[in-house]
This record gives C-alpha cells, sequence and structure tokens, in this order.
C-alpha cells in the first residue's frame, strides 16, 4: 500500500518555500528512503531534488517534512511534485502536488475573514511579480479570484523614506527575486579582511546581529543582508562597514519600507506596482502573525 501524504503548506520568509508532510510510521521503520521533488516551470521543462531521509526535519509529532526553497513570487503557480522511493529506488509513495498558489486558494476555503487578506495579497504578489518580471504573465495566480476573494486585498500601505547614513555608504538594493534581502554598496577600497556588522529588530521583538563578509564589485563594496521575514518590511536595518583594523568607514540604516517609497516609480512596470504589492503583504503577514 502506498504511503499517503499529510499534506503541504508554504512558508513565508525571505524566501518562499513549499513544504511536504508525511508520518514517517508508514516507513515501518525502515532507513536509506529518499523523496524527488519535481518542479515543473510555467515553460513546461522540469527540474528534480533528491532530499535523502537523513535530511528530512521534525515537524510535529509522527510527521517530517521535505521541502522545495527559494521559489520566486513570480513562480508560485509552478507545480511541485513529491514522491518517496525506498532504498532499493522503487516509488513507495502517492504523487503529491502542489503549488503556492493552490495553496492559497485551498487556504481561502479555510480561514477567517481577517486572515484572507494574506493569502489574496500573497495571490496579488505573485501576480504583480509575473508581470514585473515578464514570467507566464497570461496566467496570473490571482485570476481564480471571485470578485468577494479579491475584496479582502489590503488597503493601499502609507510608507515612507527613513534612511540615513555616514561615511562611505553609496546606495542600497532591495532584491526581489527568490530572495528578498538588502544589498548595501559603499565606496571604498577592498582590502582582505574588511567586514561589515548589521542589526535589525525583527517583528517578533528579537534583536538579530550578522557579521558579514564582504565583496568587491570594481571601486564598490557589496554587503548582502539576508534572514528578515517579508514581516519585516518595517525593520530598520543597520549596517556599519569596517576596516580589518576595526575602524568604521561607513553606516547606513534602511529598510524594505524605505527602499520601496525611494523606489516608488521604479518598480512600475508593465502595468503592475511591485513595490505596492509586497508592502501590502508585509502588512497584511504582520497582521497575520501578531493579530
Amino acid at each position: 500500500e502506498l504511503i499517503q501524504w499529510a499534506g503541504s503548506n508554504v512558508t513565508l520568509g525571505g524566501a518562499l518555500a513549499l513544504n511536504f508532510a508525511l508520518d514517517i510510521t508508514q516507513l515501518n521503520g525502515t532507513t536509506g528512503n529518499y523523496v524527488i521533488l519535481t518542479r515543473t516551470y510555467a515553460d513546461g521543462t522540469t527540474d528534480t531534488v533528491e532530499v535523502p531521509q537523513s535530511d528530512w526535519v521534525s515537524a510535529s509529532g509522527n510527521y517530517m517534512k521535505v521541502t522545495y526553497h527559494n521559489l520566486a513570487a513570480k513562480e508560485m503557480g509552478d507545480l511541485i511534485s513529491a514522491v518517496v522511493y525506498n532504498a532499493d529506488d522503487q516509488v513507495i509513495s502517492e504523487t503529491h502536488t502542489d503549488s503556492i498558489a493552490t495553496y492559497c486558494m485551498r487556504m481561502l476555503g479555510k480561514v477567517n475573514d481577517a486572515q484572507k487578506t494574506l493569502f489574496v495579497d500573497m495571490l496579488n504578489y505573485g501576480a504583480a511579480a509575473q508581470a514585473f518580471f515578464v514570467y507566464d504573465a497570461e496566467n496570473l495566480v490571482n485570476a481564480d479570484l471571485t470578485e468577494e476573494q479579491a475584496g479582502f486585498a489590503s488597503e493601499a500601505v502609507e510608507i515612507a523614506d527613513h534612511r540615513q547614513s555616514s561615511g562611505c555608504y553609496y546606495g542600497s538594493n532591495l532584491q526581489l527575486v527568490d530572495k528578498i534581502y538588502l544589498q548595501l554598496v559603499f565606496k571604498a577600497a577592498y582590502s582582505e579582511d574588511m567586514y561589515a556588522v548589521a542589526s535589525f529588530t525583527d517583528h517578533y521583538g528579537h534583536v538579530t546581529e550578522q557579521k558579514l563578509t564582504v565583496t568587491k564589485n570594481g571601486s564598490y563594496v557589496i554587503v548582502r543582508v539576508e534572514g528578515m521575514a517579508i514581516a519585516d518590511y518595517r525593520a530598520l536595518v543597520t549596517c556599519k562597514l569596517y576596516s580589518a583594523d576595526g575602524t568604521e568607514l561607513g553606516c547606513v540604516i534602511d529598510s524594505m519600507e524605505s527602499y520601496a517609497a525611494r523606489m516608488a516609480d521604479e518598480l512600475k512596470r508593465n502595468g503592475a506596482d511591485l513595490g505596492d504589492a509586497i508592502m501590502k503583504l508585509g502588512a497584511s503577514s504582520y497582521a497575520y502573525f501578531h493579530n
């Protein structure tokens, strides 16, 4: 009898991920099993990831999960299929197929009205990313929303630029492809053992501090600050660049919100307003986790 999948859900953090869960008591204590995750892109091409049993992650009770990581917002409609194989490379489970878009649509039928906003905003963000980056734009992931469901979308979010800087800070860039992160640029001569320290308070009130390596790009030094969730959209990130001897060379305080406020016009393309969509998702994800 083939193993049954318990279900799937979405991780909404600095990167989107699709999780598949199963009850491991169905394996009867066997080891050496593995899961094949097959992704089908919008153009019909596929990609596979093998996840050995040793890399499965405990979820709760007897459940374990495997994850397809780093899906871009524009790829919310891409289908991911999961199948379990035993150590003899035989299929021992049913095939479970899902996507972030289908997950969001399912959740709209399960959650209360206040929580529906998050899933509608996710679909609207995905659709905006599809149009902005021209990815399967003929099949927008929010196309199946009813008029009533679409009405749960967030109102426009009031945002402002709170950036402050000093020293050799040059500019910022918010990456919105497979991961959401701030890329900070300093105009400084690169040397080995230079480093940066970045800190921010996340939406739960926890302070995160990271010592980061830097990279060289011509006459600029690049710092990549990761670890923020979408709900941290207003979190102010303080980043300081140091020489090898600990001398502070430059400092910036910036945020996703500040970037979106500064780049409001540049984040509009092909009829999509990507900045507006990510700010709405930031607001609804914060509300989802804290209300």
